[in-house]
């Protein structure tokens, strides 16, 4: 028996969806999240919604009459394009079935860009098999997401006010006055309510500031109070991150602190080793997952996030960092587009998943050739994306860092007045929420031994 190939189609769905656009132009409305004309497998269907949407969108009315005078009366099979177009509407239904027309459409169309999918990692004598699994896997991710934001419905104005009325509400009722995910450190808490879900969060500094510091104390903060959080570790391997973990779990003990440095070189007391042993353990069993693989692109980072959120949960997404995000090569080297791309992508991955997303990235050199060395929004790299995409903006910045190489001669006045500066700043970390569309900006100081990897509220850590 011959095999037949199946070819994931639902021309009656298509004609029956077109038909009713055409006679009741509010059929377009319901369905225009739903579908686009590329959705449709017949050219002559594309053209049709396509001259449609166009129309509609623009506040005009479309009709069987007026659709012909935009399509050339062309041959199709027996018929022309006119009277293809009058059957059309002879057999619309009413709207109140274009919805579900619109989605078959859609879950064909859908089902053969995977066929398209499939043939794409069909092994040549040419294939670069990696090369190859990441462009499905780029492909496949848009497929889920665009899938994921389809028929997203408006929302009227009432539901939207009782959703907010129950926001407060809820935000009355929790002690904490929080409406956010809590970083465990209260004065930053305290400033921003927390972190919530759909934002993006971006930190940003320097080298040496602690951005590593204060991204891994959050995750430990965040996943003992059981939330699981999964970190994109592009610059540091699990490894590395464990250990600052553990120097940062070691100094809430007693006489144990330990830099993180020490423990990769080993130089510390043989007694301290049950205390690695400890932490270790406290920390094992934490839900936070690490992905450390390298060049990741965010239509991996997301895969990876999905699959997560899909199979145990995820309440919070880091990525560490943003200039170590593969950009997916459409925008060819062009930097400022290529970052846009991605905190867009960051933006979106966390709407979808209604969780936060905390972006690390690095400032531009230009900090250090001001007086001033505390860091200002026009300071971010293609500052115009990265501001513009995320919800918060925090800069870190350590005034010891810098005193720490300016010191002048001993004996002169300028060395007291360094001295005096050097004690002011020592274990001090100013967060500056540059930008919070919900909430007030300006500094919150925090305690910071940046040797321990270890970020507290002022006073707890001293």
């Amino acid at each position: 028996m011959k095999n037949v190939t199946w070819e994931p189609v639902s021309l009656e769905a298509e004609q029956a969806l077109l038909g009713a656009i055409l006679m009741n132009n509010d059929a377009y409305v319901r369905v225009s999240d739903v579908v686009t004309a590329a959705d449709f497998y017949e050219n002559i269907h594309q053209k049709i919604y396509g001259i449609a949407a166009e129309h509609i969108d623009a506040g005009k009315k479309i009709s069987p009459v007026t659709i012909r005078a935009f399509l050339e009366d062309a041959p199709i099979g027996e018929i022309t394009v006119g009277a293809y177009i009058a059957r059309l509407a002879a057999s619309a239904t009413t709207i109140v079935n274009a919805v579900d027309y619109a989605r078959v459409v859609r879950e064909m169309a859908d089902r053969r860009r995977l066929a398209d999918i499939a043939r794409i990692l069909y092994p040549t004598a040419d294939t670069d098999a990696a090369q190859h699994a990441s462009e499905a896997i780029e492909a496949l991710d848009a497929v889920v997401s665009a899938s994921a934001s389809a028929g997203l419905p408006a929302v009227s104005m009432g539901i939207a006010m009782t959703r907010a009325v129950d926001g407060i509400a809820k935000a009355y009722q929790n002690e904490s006055r929080l409406v956010g995910l809590a970083t465990g450190l209260k004065d930053l808490d305290r400033k921003m309510g927390g972190w919530c879900a759909g934002d993006l969060i971006v930190i940003a500094g320097r080298p040496g500031m602690g951005k590593s510091a204060i991204l891994s104390t959050i995750l430990r903060n965040v996943a003992r109070r059981g939330h699981p959080a999964m970190v994109a570790s592009l610059e540091m391997s699990a490894e590395q991150l464990a250990e600052r973990m553990i120097s940062d779990t070691m100094f809430d003990f007693s006489c144990t602190n330990v830099p993180y440095s020490n423990l990769r070189t080993g130089t510390f007391h043989e007694n301290m080793f049950q205390y690695v042993r400890d932490a270790a353990s406290m920390n094992e069993a934490l839900p936070i997952k690490i992905e450390e693989q390298p060049g990741l692109t965010m239509a991996q980072i997301a895969t990876r996030a999905r699959r997560m959120k899909r199979n145990g949960g995820l309440d919070l997404l880091a990525i560490d960092h943003l200039d170590l995000v593969k950009p997916s090569g459409r925008y060819q080297g062009n930097k400022v587009y290529e970052l846009g791309e991605i905190t867009a992508s960051c933006k979106a991955l966390a709407k979808e998943l209604k969780i936060p997303v905390v972006l690390l990235c690095q400032l531009s050199r230009q900090v250090e050739s001001r007086e001033d060395k505390r860091p200002i929004l026009s300071d971010l790299r293609s500052s115009g994306s990265i501001e513009q995409d995320a919800d918060a903006v925090i800069f870190l910045y350590r005034a010891a860092y810098y005193l720490q190489n300016a010191e002048p001669p001993t004996g002169t006045p300028e060395h007291l007045k360094w001295f005096e500066d050097s004690e002011a700043a020592h274990n001090k970390l100013v967060a500056i929420v540059a930008k919070q569309r919900m909430g007030p900006t300006g500094p919150v100081e925090l305690f910071c031994d940046i040797a321990c990897n270890a970020v507290r509220d002022m006073g707890v850590g001293q």
